[in-house]
């Protein structure tokens, strides 16, 4: 798995080393955000991966590394020509990995859900990060979750549409094989637990 240009290059330097004699056959470059409802072809601003992180609920707000154009599309073509290499040379099967543990939190609804069975009641506010139900105290991490496209509300089924659209295009426009989704919504398992026979929950899930 390749999270940043850094670990990109040393992988690609470790292959050569070895004249690109590998013991593996299949690489996931991680991870795009699965609400990625207005990618830029050929240009990784506010997709999540390589660190261009972008609140997609608030165009205004984003971290990490700069949003500008310019820096996108020249990493976007930095990975791009990556990732021709590992198919050339390693024979790879490249895939561009969406979700991961971060972007399968949406802190908002699962604080508001754990309020109705956890004793010390969360604050469930941005300023106190929402209980800090997604992350331990001060990592301060990114979060975003797959879009519900079964949702009623016209405008957000049409978003969620565009997104999952946009992860696809994205694939393409690298190269790669295929797409892995890496789905792991525990507030959506917590929200919709049950108990048995009046058993208590022995843990959060």
């Amino acid at each position: 798995m390749i999270e940043t240009l850094d670990e990109l290059s040393n992988a690609i330097s470790a292959m050569e080393k070895v004249n690109w004699k590998i013991n593996f056959n299949r690489l996931a470059l991680a991870f795009v955000q699965p609400s990625i409802h207005n990618y830029t072809q050929n240009n990784l601003a506010c997709t999540g991966i390589l660190g261009y992180y972008c609140n997609n609920r608030d165009a205004n707000v984003h971290v990490k590394k700069s949003l500008q154009l310019t820096d996108g599309a020249e990493d976007f073509t930095t990975l791009k020509n990556a990732i021709a290499q590992f198919k050339s040379k390693g024979k790879l099967e490249v895939f561009l990995s969406v979700g991961g543990w971060n972007y399968n939190c949406r802190e908002k609804i699962y604080c508001e859900t754990l309020k109705w069975y956890r004793e010390d009641k969360p604050t469930c506010t941005p300023e106190e990060h929402y209980g800090y139900v997604c992350e331990p105290k001060g990592y301060n991490q990114d979060f975003d979750w797959f879009p519900d496209t079964k949702i009623t509300d016209t405008e957000k089924n049409t978003w969620g549409w565009a997104a999952y659209a946009n992860v696809v295009k994205m694939a393409k426009d690298l190269g790669c094989d295929g797409v892995d989704l890496d789905y792991e919504e525990f507030w959506h398992a917590d929200w919709n637990r049950r108990k048995w026979d009046d058993q208590k929950f022995i843990t959060d899930v």
